[in-house]
Formats: structure tokens, C-alpha cells, sequence
């Protein structure tokens, strides 16, 4: 679902049942520093809400990324099929 701006604030996925929130420097300029409608994090969550995965973004002067930080939680394996949970 997207906001006024344009940028995309929630995501389901219906097949592997999950959830991405995204947060923008917009929503909070003051804690960014910045309100360039850049993607700062994200967060996935399962159908039951358990986190799988968080990101962070840090950008240049310039607007480019230049830093992006992954987390997966124990419970999500990337490099198994599709996300799949471990088994």
C-alpha cells in the first residue's frame, strides 16, 4: 500500500504469507537528518508477526546508498528456496 508520496509503506506477500513495513526519512526528518523521501528501513514479518528480516539504508551527500545493512533472524534462511523457513 503506498502513501500520498508515492512510496510504498506496506507489502503482503500471499504466497509466502509475509509482510514488509517500510519507513522513509520523511516520517521522522529530525531523527534523519534529511526528508529526501529516501527508504531508510524495512522490516518483514511473517503471517503470526515474527520478525524474518530487517535493512537499513545510509546514503551519500549525493543521494546514492552507500551503506546497507541486513538482518536475518534465526528462524529465516535466504538461500533456501524462496525464504522458506529452516526446517
Amino acid at each position: 500500500m503506498g502513501d500520498a508520496n508515492g512510496n510504498r509503506r506496506t507489502r503482503f506477500d500471499a504466497v509466502g504469507l509475509r509482510e514488509t513495513t517500510c519507513v522513509y526519512d520523511i516520517d521522522e526528518p529530525a531523527e534523519y537528518d534529511t526528508a529526501n523521501n529516501r527508504l531508510m528501513s524495512y522490516q518483514v514479518v511473517n503471517d503470526e508477526k515474527t520478525l524474518l528480516e530487517e535493512a537499513w539504508f545510509d546514503y551519500n551527500a549525493g543521494g546514492q546508498p552507500k551503506r546497507i545493512v541486513r538482518r536475518y533472524t534465526e528462524s529465516f534462511a535466504p538461500g533456501i528456496g524462496l525464504g522458506e523457513p529452516r526446517p
